[in-house]
């Protein structure tokens, strides 16, 4: 919890909650995802690792996983705290070629992100999310973390864009318990 104060506090624009996710909200996300069935699973933006640590508990043993984190700190952090785990230090809208560059891996099966999209102008969101498309199997899911007061900040353009790249996006995993309630999108290739 500390780390995550120190880094709120030195750079609002990578770490944008005000607390870690809830483990109630975690566990839903776990849920959500069935990741017990995945084979090919990445987390963007693992901040504190609050989901990685679930991740990594649950997911079947052959199952491959890698992490993209942007905030330095953060990426050393997780670098320490798990050494055989695949974490990167990069940008979210290089996933592709990550997954195709350094793992070998054409698609993935499961990606999920708690990036602080609020702090991303479209075009960037726009990008990353095409990334995501892109490396993501037919018919699989990306899973996404929005907070409820989201929409007032940029009404319902995130959902909006979501819609307009992927072929479903549902709203689920509703979390009242969280420090801010949130729920997770669910969108489909």
């Amino acid at each position: 919890m500390w780390n995550f104060l120190k880094e709120w506090i030195k750079n609002l624009k990578q770490v944008w909650a005000l607390s870690p996710l809830s483990k109630r909200t975690v566990n839903n996300i776990i849920n959500v995802t069935e990741i017990q069935k995945k084979n090919r699973i990445i987390e963007l933006w693992p901040g504190t690792w609050v989901i990685t640590e679930q991740i990594l508990l649950h997911k079947k043993e052959e199952a491959k996983f890698f992490a993209i984190e942007a905030n330095k700190d953060f990426y050393k952090f997780l670098s320490e705290k798990y050494p055989n785990e695949n974490i990167i230090l990069g940008c979210a809208s290089n996933i592709c070629t990550f997954a195709q560059q350094q793992f070998n891996w054409n698609k993935s099966d499961c990606i999920i992100s708690t990036l602080p999209r609020t702090f991303f102008n479209k075009e960037m969101q726009k990008n990353i999310l095409k990334g995501i498309y892109e490396t993501l199997e037919d018919w699989k899911e990306f899973y996404t973390v929005q907070y409820v007061f989201s929409p007032i900040l940029d009404g319902h353009a995130f959902e909006n864009l979501l819609k307009s790249i992927f072929s479903s996006v549902e709203k689920k995993a509703y979390t009242i318990l969280n420090f801010f309630p949130c729920f997770v999108f669910v969108c489909k290739k």
